[in-house]
């Protein structure tokens, strides 16, 4: 074993044997104690027995006296206890405890935490012994694949003590389809990160318009001015919520109109309000084996901050649910949901609903993945898809899969409930993934059944960004 291969129930079972072996040679211990110096050793009680026929941890209560945080310096402490969610000189269980570290650690607020307990008067203080992690900080990454050739990265962080979770952050990817984006944040352990952002984006892809078997290289430039107004975290939920101003240019945008597919100069200009939740408990963020994973988003969209184009404003729906089922300790079922709705009058390019790939939000930033499906699609107001992937591992990190999706196309969410109307989607994949420590590496051959998809290979050497 290594230390990334114990899953919940590999250490649950290392904890009932330990405390097994120990119970067995109980008195064998407290010579020990006695030997090294612990005196006196009759006052070392043996815990309480678990409860008949359970392998649960023991339940036990503390009587809480003070809670002391040593080494949170920058961190706003008053935030901190509110995450507790119990207070001083109250009586809580061992699970609230480890549940609080949990909750701690899953801020990223820290580079170690750990916990004692000190008796005093009857009741037992409660030290956090904390690590901040440094938020400065220069991250490099590249990947390679069959699409793009190679990607480079790099994430800078600067955040020095004194601004008390303020920073500034520079992303950028260096590929055909670069991009980098510059923001200003506060973050807190409790709040979350918010701030104000901004990204330029150059867009390079082959885009199919309905059901045409010939694709069409856009190019385009987007600016995009962010405002997180809140992006907070409660266990393993995200909840956010912002504004965004987008800039969408194109030089020679491929147009359907009257006289058919004609190509255009388009420039628009989009005010848009977003609220969103996501909710992640997978065990593995590439290759889970349980766990779920859902996003939901509402946005609206305006020209003029309260109307588009003299009427009303859009509105886009989209959501995903993604659950992995394991069936044996080799075999995992993940089925899928996830779809996006628009609904207005008329809708500008960079609003409408994009499909194709095996990544989501490669292009732009609704984009939706479809397995079998290469290039690019706009595709009409809904979209609505399900998919079914069944992995087997072959031995550690190594995995064998085949993955199916299905989408129903329609204009309106009447077209989409009758089945002889709107338009269907099929496609499916089969491959070899390994999840490397430097990211996954994928092997797929794909296939769908589109007058515009075509068999293919795609090879994917490191970690998506």
């Amino acid at each position: 074993h290594t230390t990334a291969s114990f899953n919940t129930t590999a250490v649950d079972s290392l904890l009932i044997r330990g405390e097994r072996v120990a119970r067995e040679n109980w008195d064998a211990i407290l010579a020990f104690k006695e030997l090294i110096g612990i005196h006196p050793a009759d006052e070392i009680k043996l815990p309480p027995n678990r409860k008949a026929g359970t392998d649960s941890p023991v339940e036990d209560s503390v009587e809480l006296g003070y809670i002391i945080f040593n080494g949170a310096t920058t961190l706003n402490e008053k935030n901190l206890r509110r995450m507790l969610r119990f207070k001083e000189f109250s009586t809580i269980g061992t699970n609230s405890l480890r549940e609080a570290v949990d909750r701690f650690k899953g801020t990223g607020s820290f580079s170690s935490l750990s916990y004692s307990l000190v008796e005093q008067d009857g009741r037992y203080n409660l030290t956090f012994n904390c690590r901040e992690r440094s938020r400065s900080a220069v991250s490099v990454g590249i990947r390679f694949d069959t699409r793009e050739i190679a990607s480079g990265y790099i994430n800078a962080i600067y955040a020095p003590p004194e601004l008390h979770g303020g920073m500034v952050e520079l992303t950028g990817r260096l590929s055909t389809n670069p991009y980098v984006n510059v923001g200003i944040f506060y973050q807190d352990a409790w709040l979350g990160k918010f701030g104000l952002s901004y990204t330029y984006r150059y867009g390079n892809m082959e885009l199919y318009t309905g059901r045409d078997t010939t694709s069409h290289n856009i190019r385009f430039h987007k600016n995009r001015v962010n405002l997180d107004l809140a992006n907070f975290y409660y266990r393993n939920f995200n909840i956010y919520l912002g504004a965004r101003f987008e800039n969408f240019r194109s030089p020679s945008l491929i147009m359907a109109n009257d006289d058919g597919l004609q190509r255009q100069r388009v420039r628009e200009n989009l005010i848009s309000y977003r609220a969103g939740v996501r909710y992640d408990s997978y065990d593995n963020a590439n290759y889970p084996t349980s766990g779920v994973r859902f996003k939901a988003e509402y946005a609206l969209y305006t020209d003029d901050l309260s109307q588009y184009r003299d009427d009303t404003p859009i509105s886009a729906l989209s959501f995903s649910l993604n659950i992995a089922i394991p069936v044996t300790d080799r075999w995992t079922l993940v089925p899928a949901l996830y779809g996006r709705f628009l609904y207005g009058k008329e809708f500008a390019f960079p609003m409408q609903n994009f499909v194709g790939g095996t990544q989501e939000a490669h292009y732009l930033d609704h984009q939706l993945p479809f397995y079998g499906f290469r290039p690019t699609e706009v595709v009409d107001n809904k979209f609505l898809a399900t998919a079914f992937e069944a992995r087997y591992r072959i031995w550690n990190n190594h995995f064998l899969w085949v993955k199916g999706n299905v989408a129903r196309i329609s204009h309106s969410m009447l077209e989409l409930i009758e089945w002889d109307k709107g338009l269907y989607m099929l496609g499916a994949a089969a491959g070899y993934s390994y999840d490397s420590p430097l990211g996954p590496i994928d092997v797929l051959v794909e296939y769908g059944l589109h007058p515009g998809a075509k068999f293919g290979v795609y090879i994917n050497l490191g970690k998506y960004f």
